[in-house]
């Protein structure tokens, strides 16, 4: 999973060692945006914990690397996820859950999708995922 976000994002982890804390009420998120800490607790349906720690690991790999604010940074976390739960057989496409409704991030992942398609297939013409992510954002824009 750690050379899937690596190769994902074109960056690794500046520090190696992550804690991950499994906490019995519901919680899903990098508490810190400085320390490398995961608090997963009782995860919704369709959601399991490999992608889900996926997810937050992928926001620290961003913190560690990138200061991008939260609005734009997590649809493309949860594009990240939901790539790493397709590669691990965890979900048969993208997508494929019951998104709550307060999960705008993944709303505007969706809206995104075609875009992070033509990313994946051309990650070799990016020198890391930020390139990408301010490229996409200025054509949202225009």
């Amino acid at each position: 999973m750690l050379a899937w976000l690596q190769e994902l994002t074109r960056v690794g982890f500046r520090d190696q060692t992550v804690r991950v804390c499994v906490v019995p009420f519901a919680s899903g998120q990098t508490p810190f945006r400085d320390i490398p800490l995961i608090v997963v607790g009782n995860i919704r349906k369709g959601w399991r914990y490999p992608e889900t720690i996926a997810h937050e690991l992928a926001h620290v790999l961003f913190n560690q690397n990138f200061k991008f604010k939260s609005d734009v940074e997590h649809p493309y976390v949860q594009l990240i996820e939901e790539e790493i739960a397709v590669r691990l057989g965890a979900r048969a496409k993208y997508f494929d859950y019951e998104i709550p409704a307060f999960a705008e991030w993944v709303h505007k992942a969706q809206q995104m999708e075609k875009a992070w398609r033509r990313y994946l297939q051309h990650i070799e013409d990016f020198k890391d995922i930020p390139q990408f992510i301010k490229e996409n954002e200025q054509q949202e824009k225009a």
